[in-house]
């Protein structure tokens, strides 16, 4: 995504602020007569190590403070004892957090792979998932075709099962008239016999 001009301006102020800070935290330092290391002075501006190493001008400053806390240091060799423990005991406390916040970025990238790779599970699944229904939607598009191909030869047959019960019934409906006419002849026939006799 490209910089727009108010994003750069931000990050420039930030830029600027944290540079204030570094230089106010070498002044406090050295006026509190405390240990100057990179590590104390981006701790006490609360900035990365990264940046005082990236600007060239924090950089010159940060290493003609510490250059200037060694001169001192070793004018007064009682001090540089004491000064020694006080700055490596920051840098190991510095060492400390910064290991902590490596194992939180450790985790976290873990969580995002976790994740990234359910996701591709999931991804691949959902392919199969597709590809099934891709199956099923041609299923019932052939059974569509075939219901619409066997349409017309289902009402052909309907209409045919219905002339055949038509013609069916009427040829009930003749054989009764039939029976009927069939049973006044013969009531006539044997009348006159019975008269014979």
């Amino acid at each position: 995504m490209p910089e727009t001009a108010p994003m750069a301006e931000a990050r420039r102020r930030d830029s600027a602020v944290k540079r204030g800070r570094v230089l106010r935290a070498i002044e406090e330092i050295e006026a509190e007569g405390g240990v100057i290391t990179r590590a104390s002075i981006t701790a006490r501006a609360r900035v990365s190590t990264h940046m005082v190493y990236k600007v060239p001008e924090l950089r010159a400053v940060v290493d003609a403070a510490i250059t200037r806390a060694q001169q001192s240091a070793q004018a007064q060799p009682g001090a540089v004892d004491a000064a020694t423990v006080v700055g490596l005991r920051t840098d190991l406390a510095l060492a400390r957090e910064h290991l902590k916040d490596a194992q939180h970025e450790v985790a976290r990238l873990r969580r995002r792979l976790q994740e990234s790779l359910g996701a591709e599970v999931s991804t691949h699944s959902q392919a199969e998932l597709v590809e099934r229904i891709h199956d099923l939607e041609g299923a019932v598009a052939a059974l569509n075709r075939e219901r619409e191909e066997t349409g017309p030869q289902l009402r052909r047959l309907t209409d045919e099962n219905q002339e055949l019960a038509a013609q069916v019934q009427a040829q009930s409906d003749a054989n009764r008239l039939l029976m009927r006419d069939l049973s006044r002849l013969s009531g006539v026939v044997s009348s006159p016999l019975a008269d014979r006799a």
